[in-house]
């Protein structure tokens, strides 16, 4: 699924959908984004992973994980670019990749457009700590995120 619509700079906004539930798949199409693909505008991807356990760039996975657990679960394991923890991720996660053209890149923009996308689904939330996404009311975490910057990326 593809979507593109205008921002304000005026370059186009595409929003890329996935049923793909591959998670490597999934990096790949990250990684091309971030280092390959002329991005004009900022590129929102979505998608759902099959079980798996992501642990960050310096995670040890025997130390993190039981694997022979994972194993019999028939989990996946995959380390992620990014630091971090170890997180536990289905097809009941929604995953979201911002990518911004050199100078664009906006943290507090992007959480902003997950908020708002919530809220017009009756889910009341907002940003906490760092850059993690809460429930309003009760501070639960609904989502934590990751950054990774490309030289030519902003």
């Amino acid at each position: 699924h593809f979507a593109v619509g205008a921002t304000a700079a005026g370059g186009p906004a595409r929003i890329i959908c996935s049923d793909v539930k591959d998670i490597v798949f999934h990096f790949a199409v990250e990684e091309y984004l971030m280092q390959v693909a002329k991005v004009s505008g900022p590129v929102m991807y979505l998608w759902r992973p099959a079980p798996v356990v992501t642990i960050g760039r310096h995670q040890n996975p025997w130390k993190e994980c039981v694997l022979s657990q994972l194993e019999s679960d028939g989990v996946g394991l995959v380390r992620r670019r990014t630091g971090g923890g170890a997180i536990y991720q289905d097809p009941g996660c929604s995953v979201f990749t911002f990518i911004s053209p050199s100078g664009h890149f906006n943290i507090d923009r992007n959480l902003e457009i997950i908020i708002g996308s919530l809220r017009r689904l009756g889910i009341g939330a907002e940003k906490k700590g760092r850059n993690d996404l809460t429930f309003e009311g009760n501070g639960k975490k609904i989502s934590g995120s990751a950054f990774k910057h490309a030289p030519d990326r902003g």
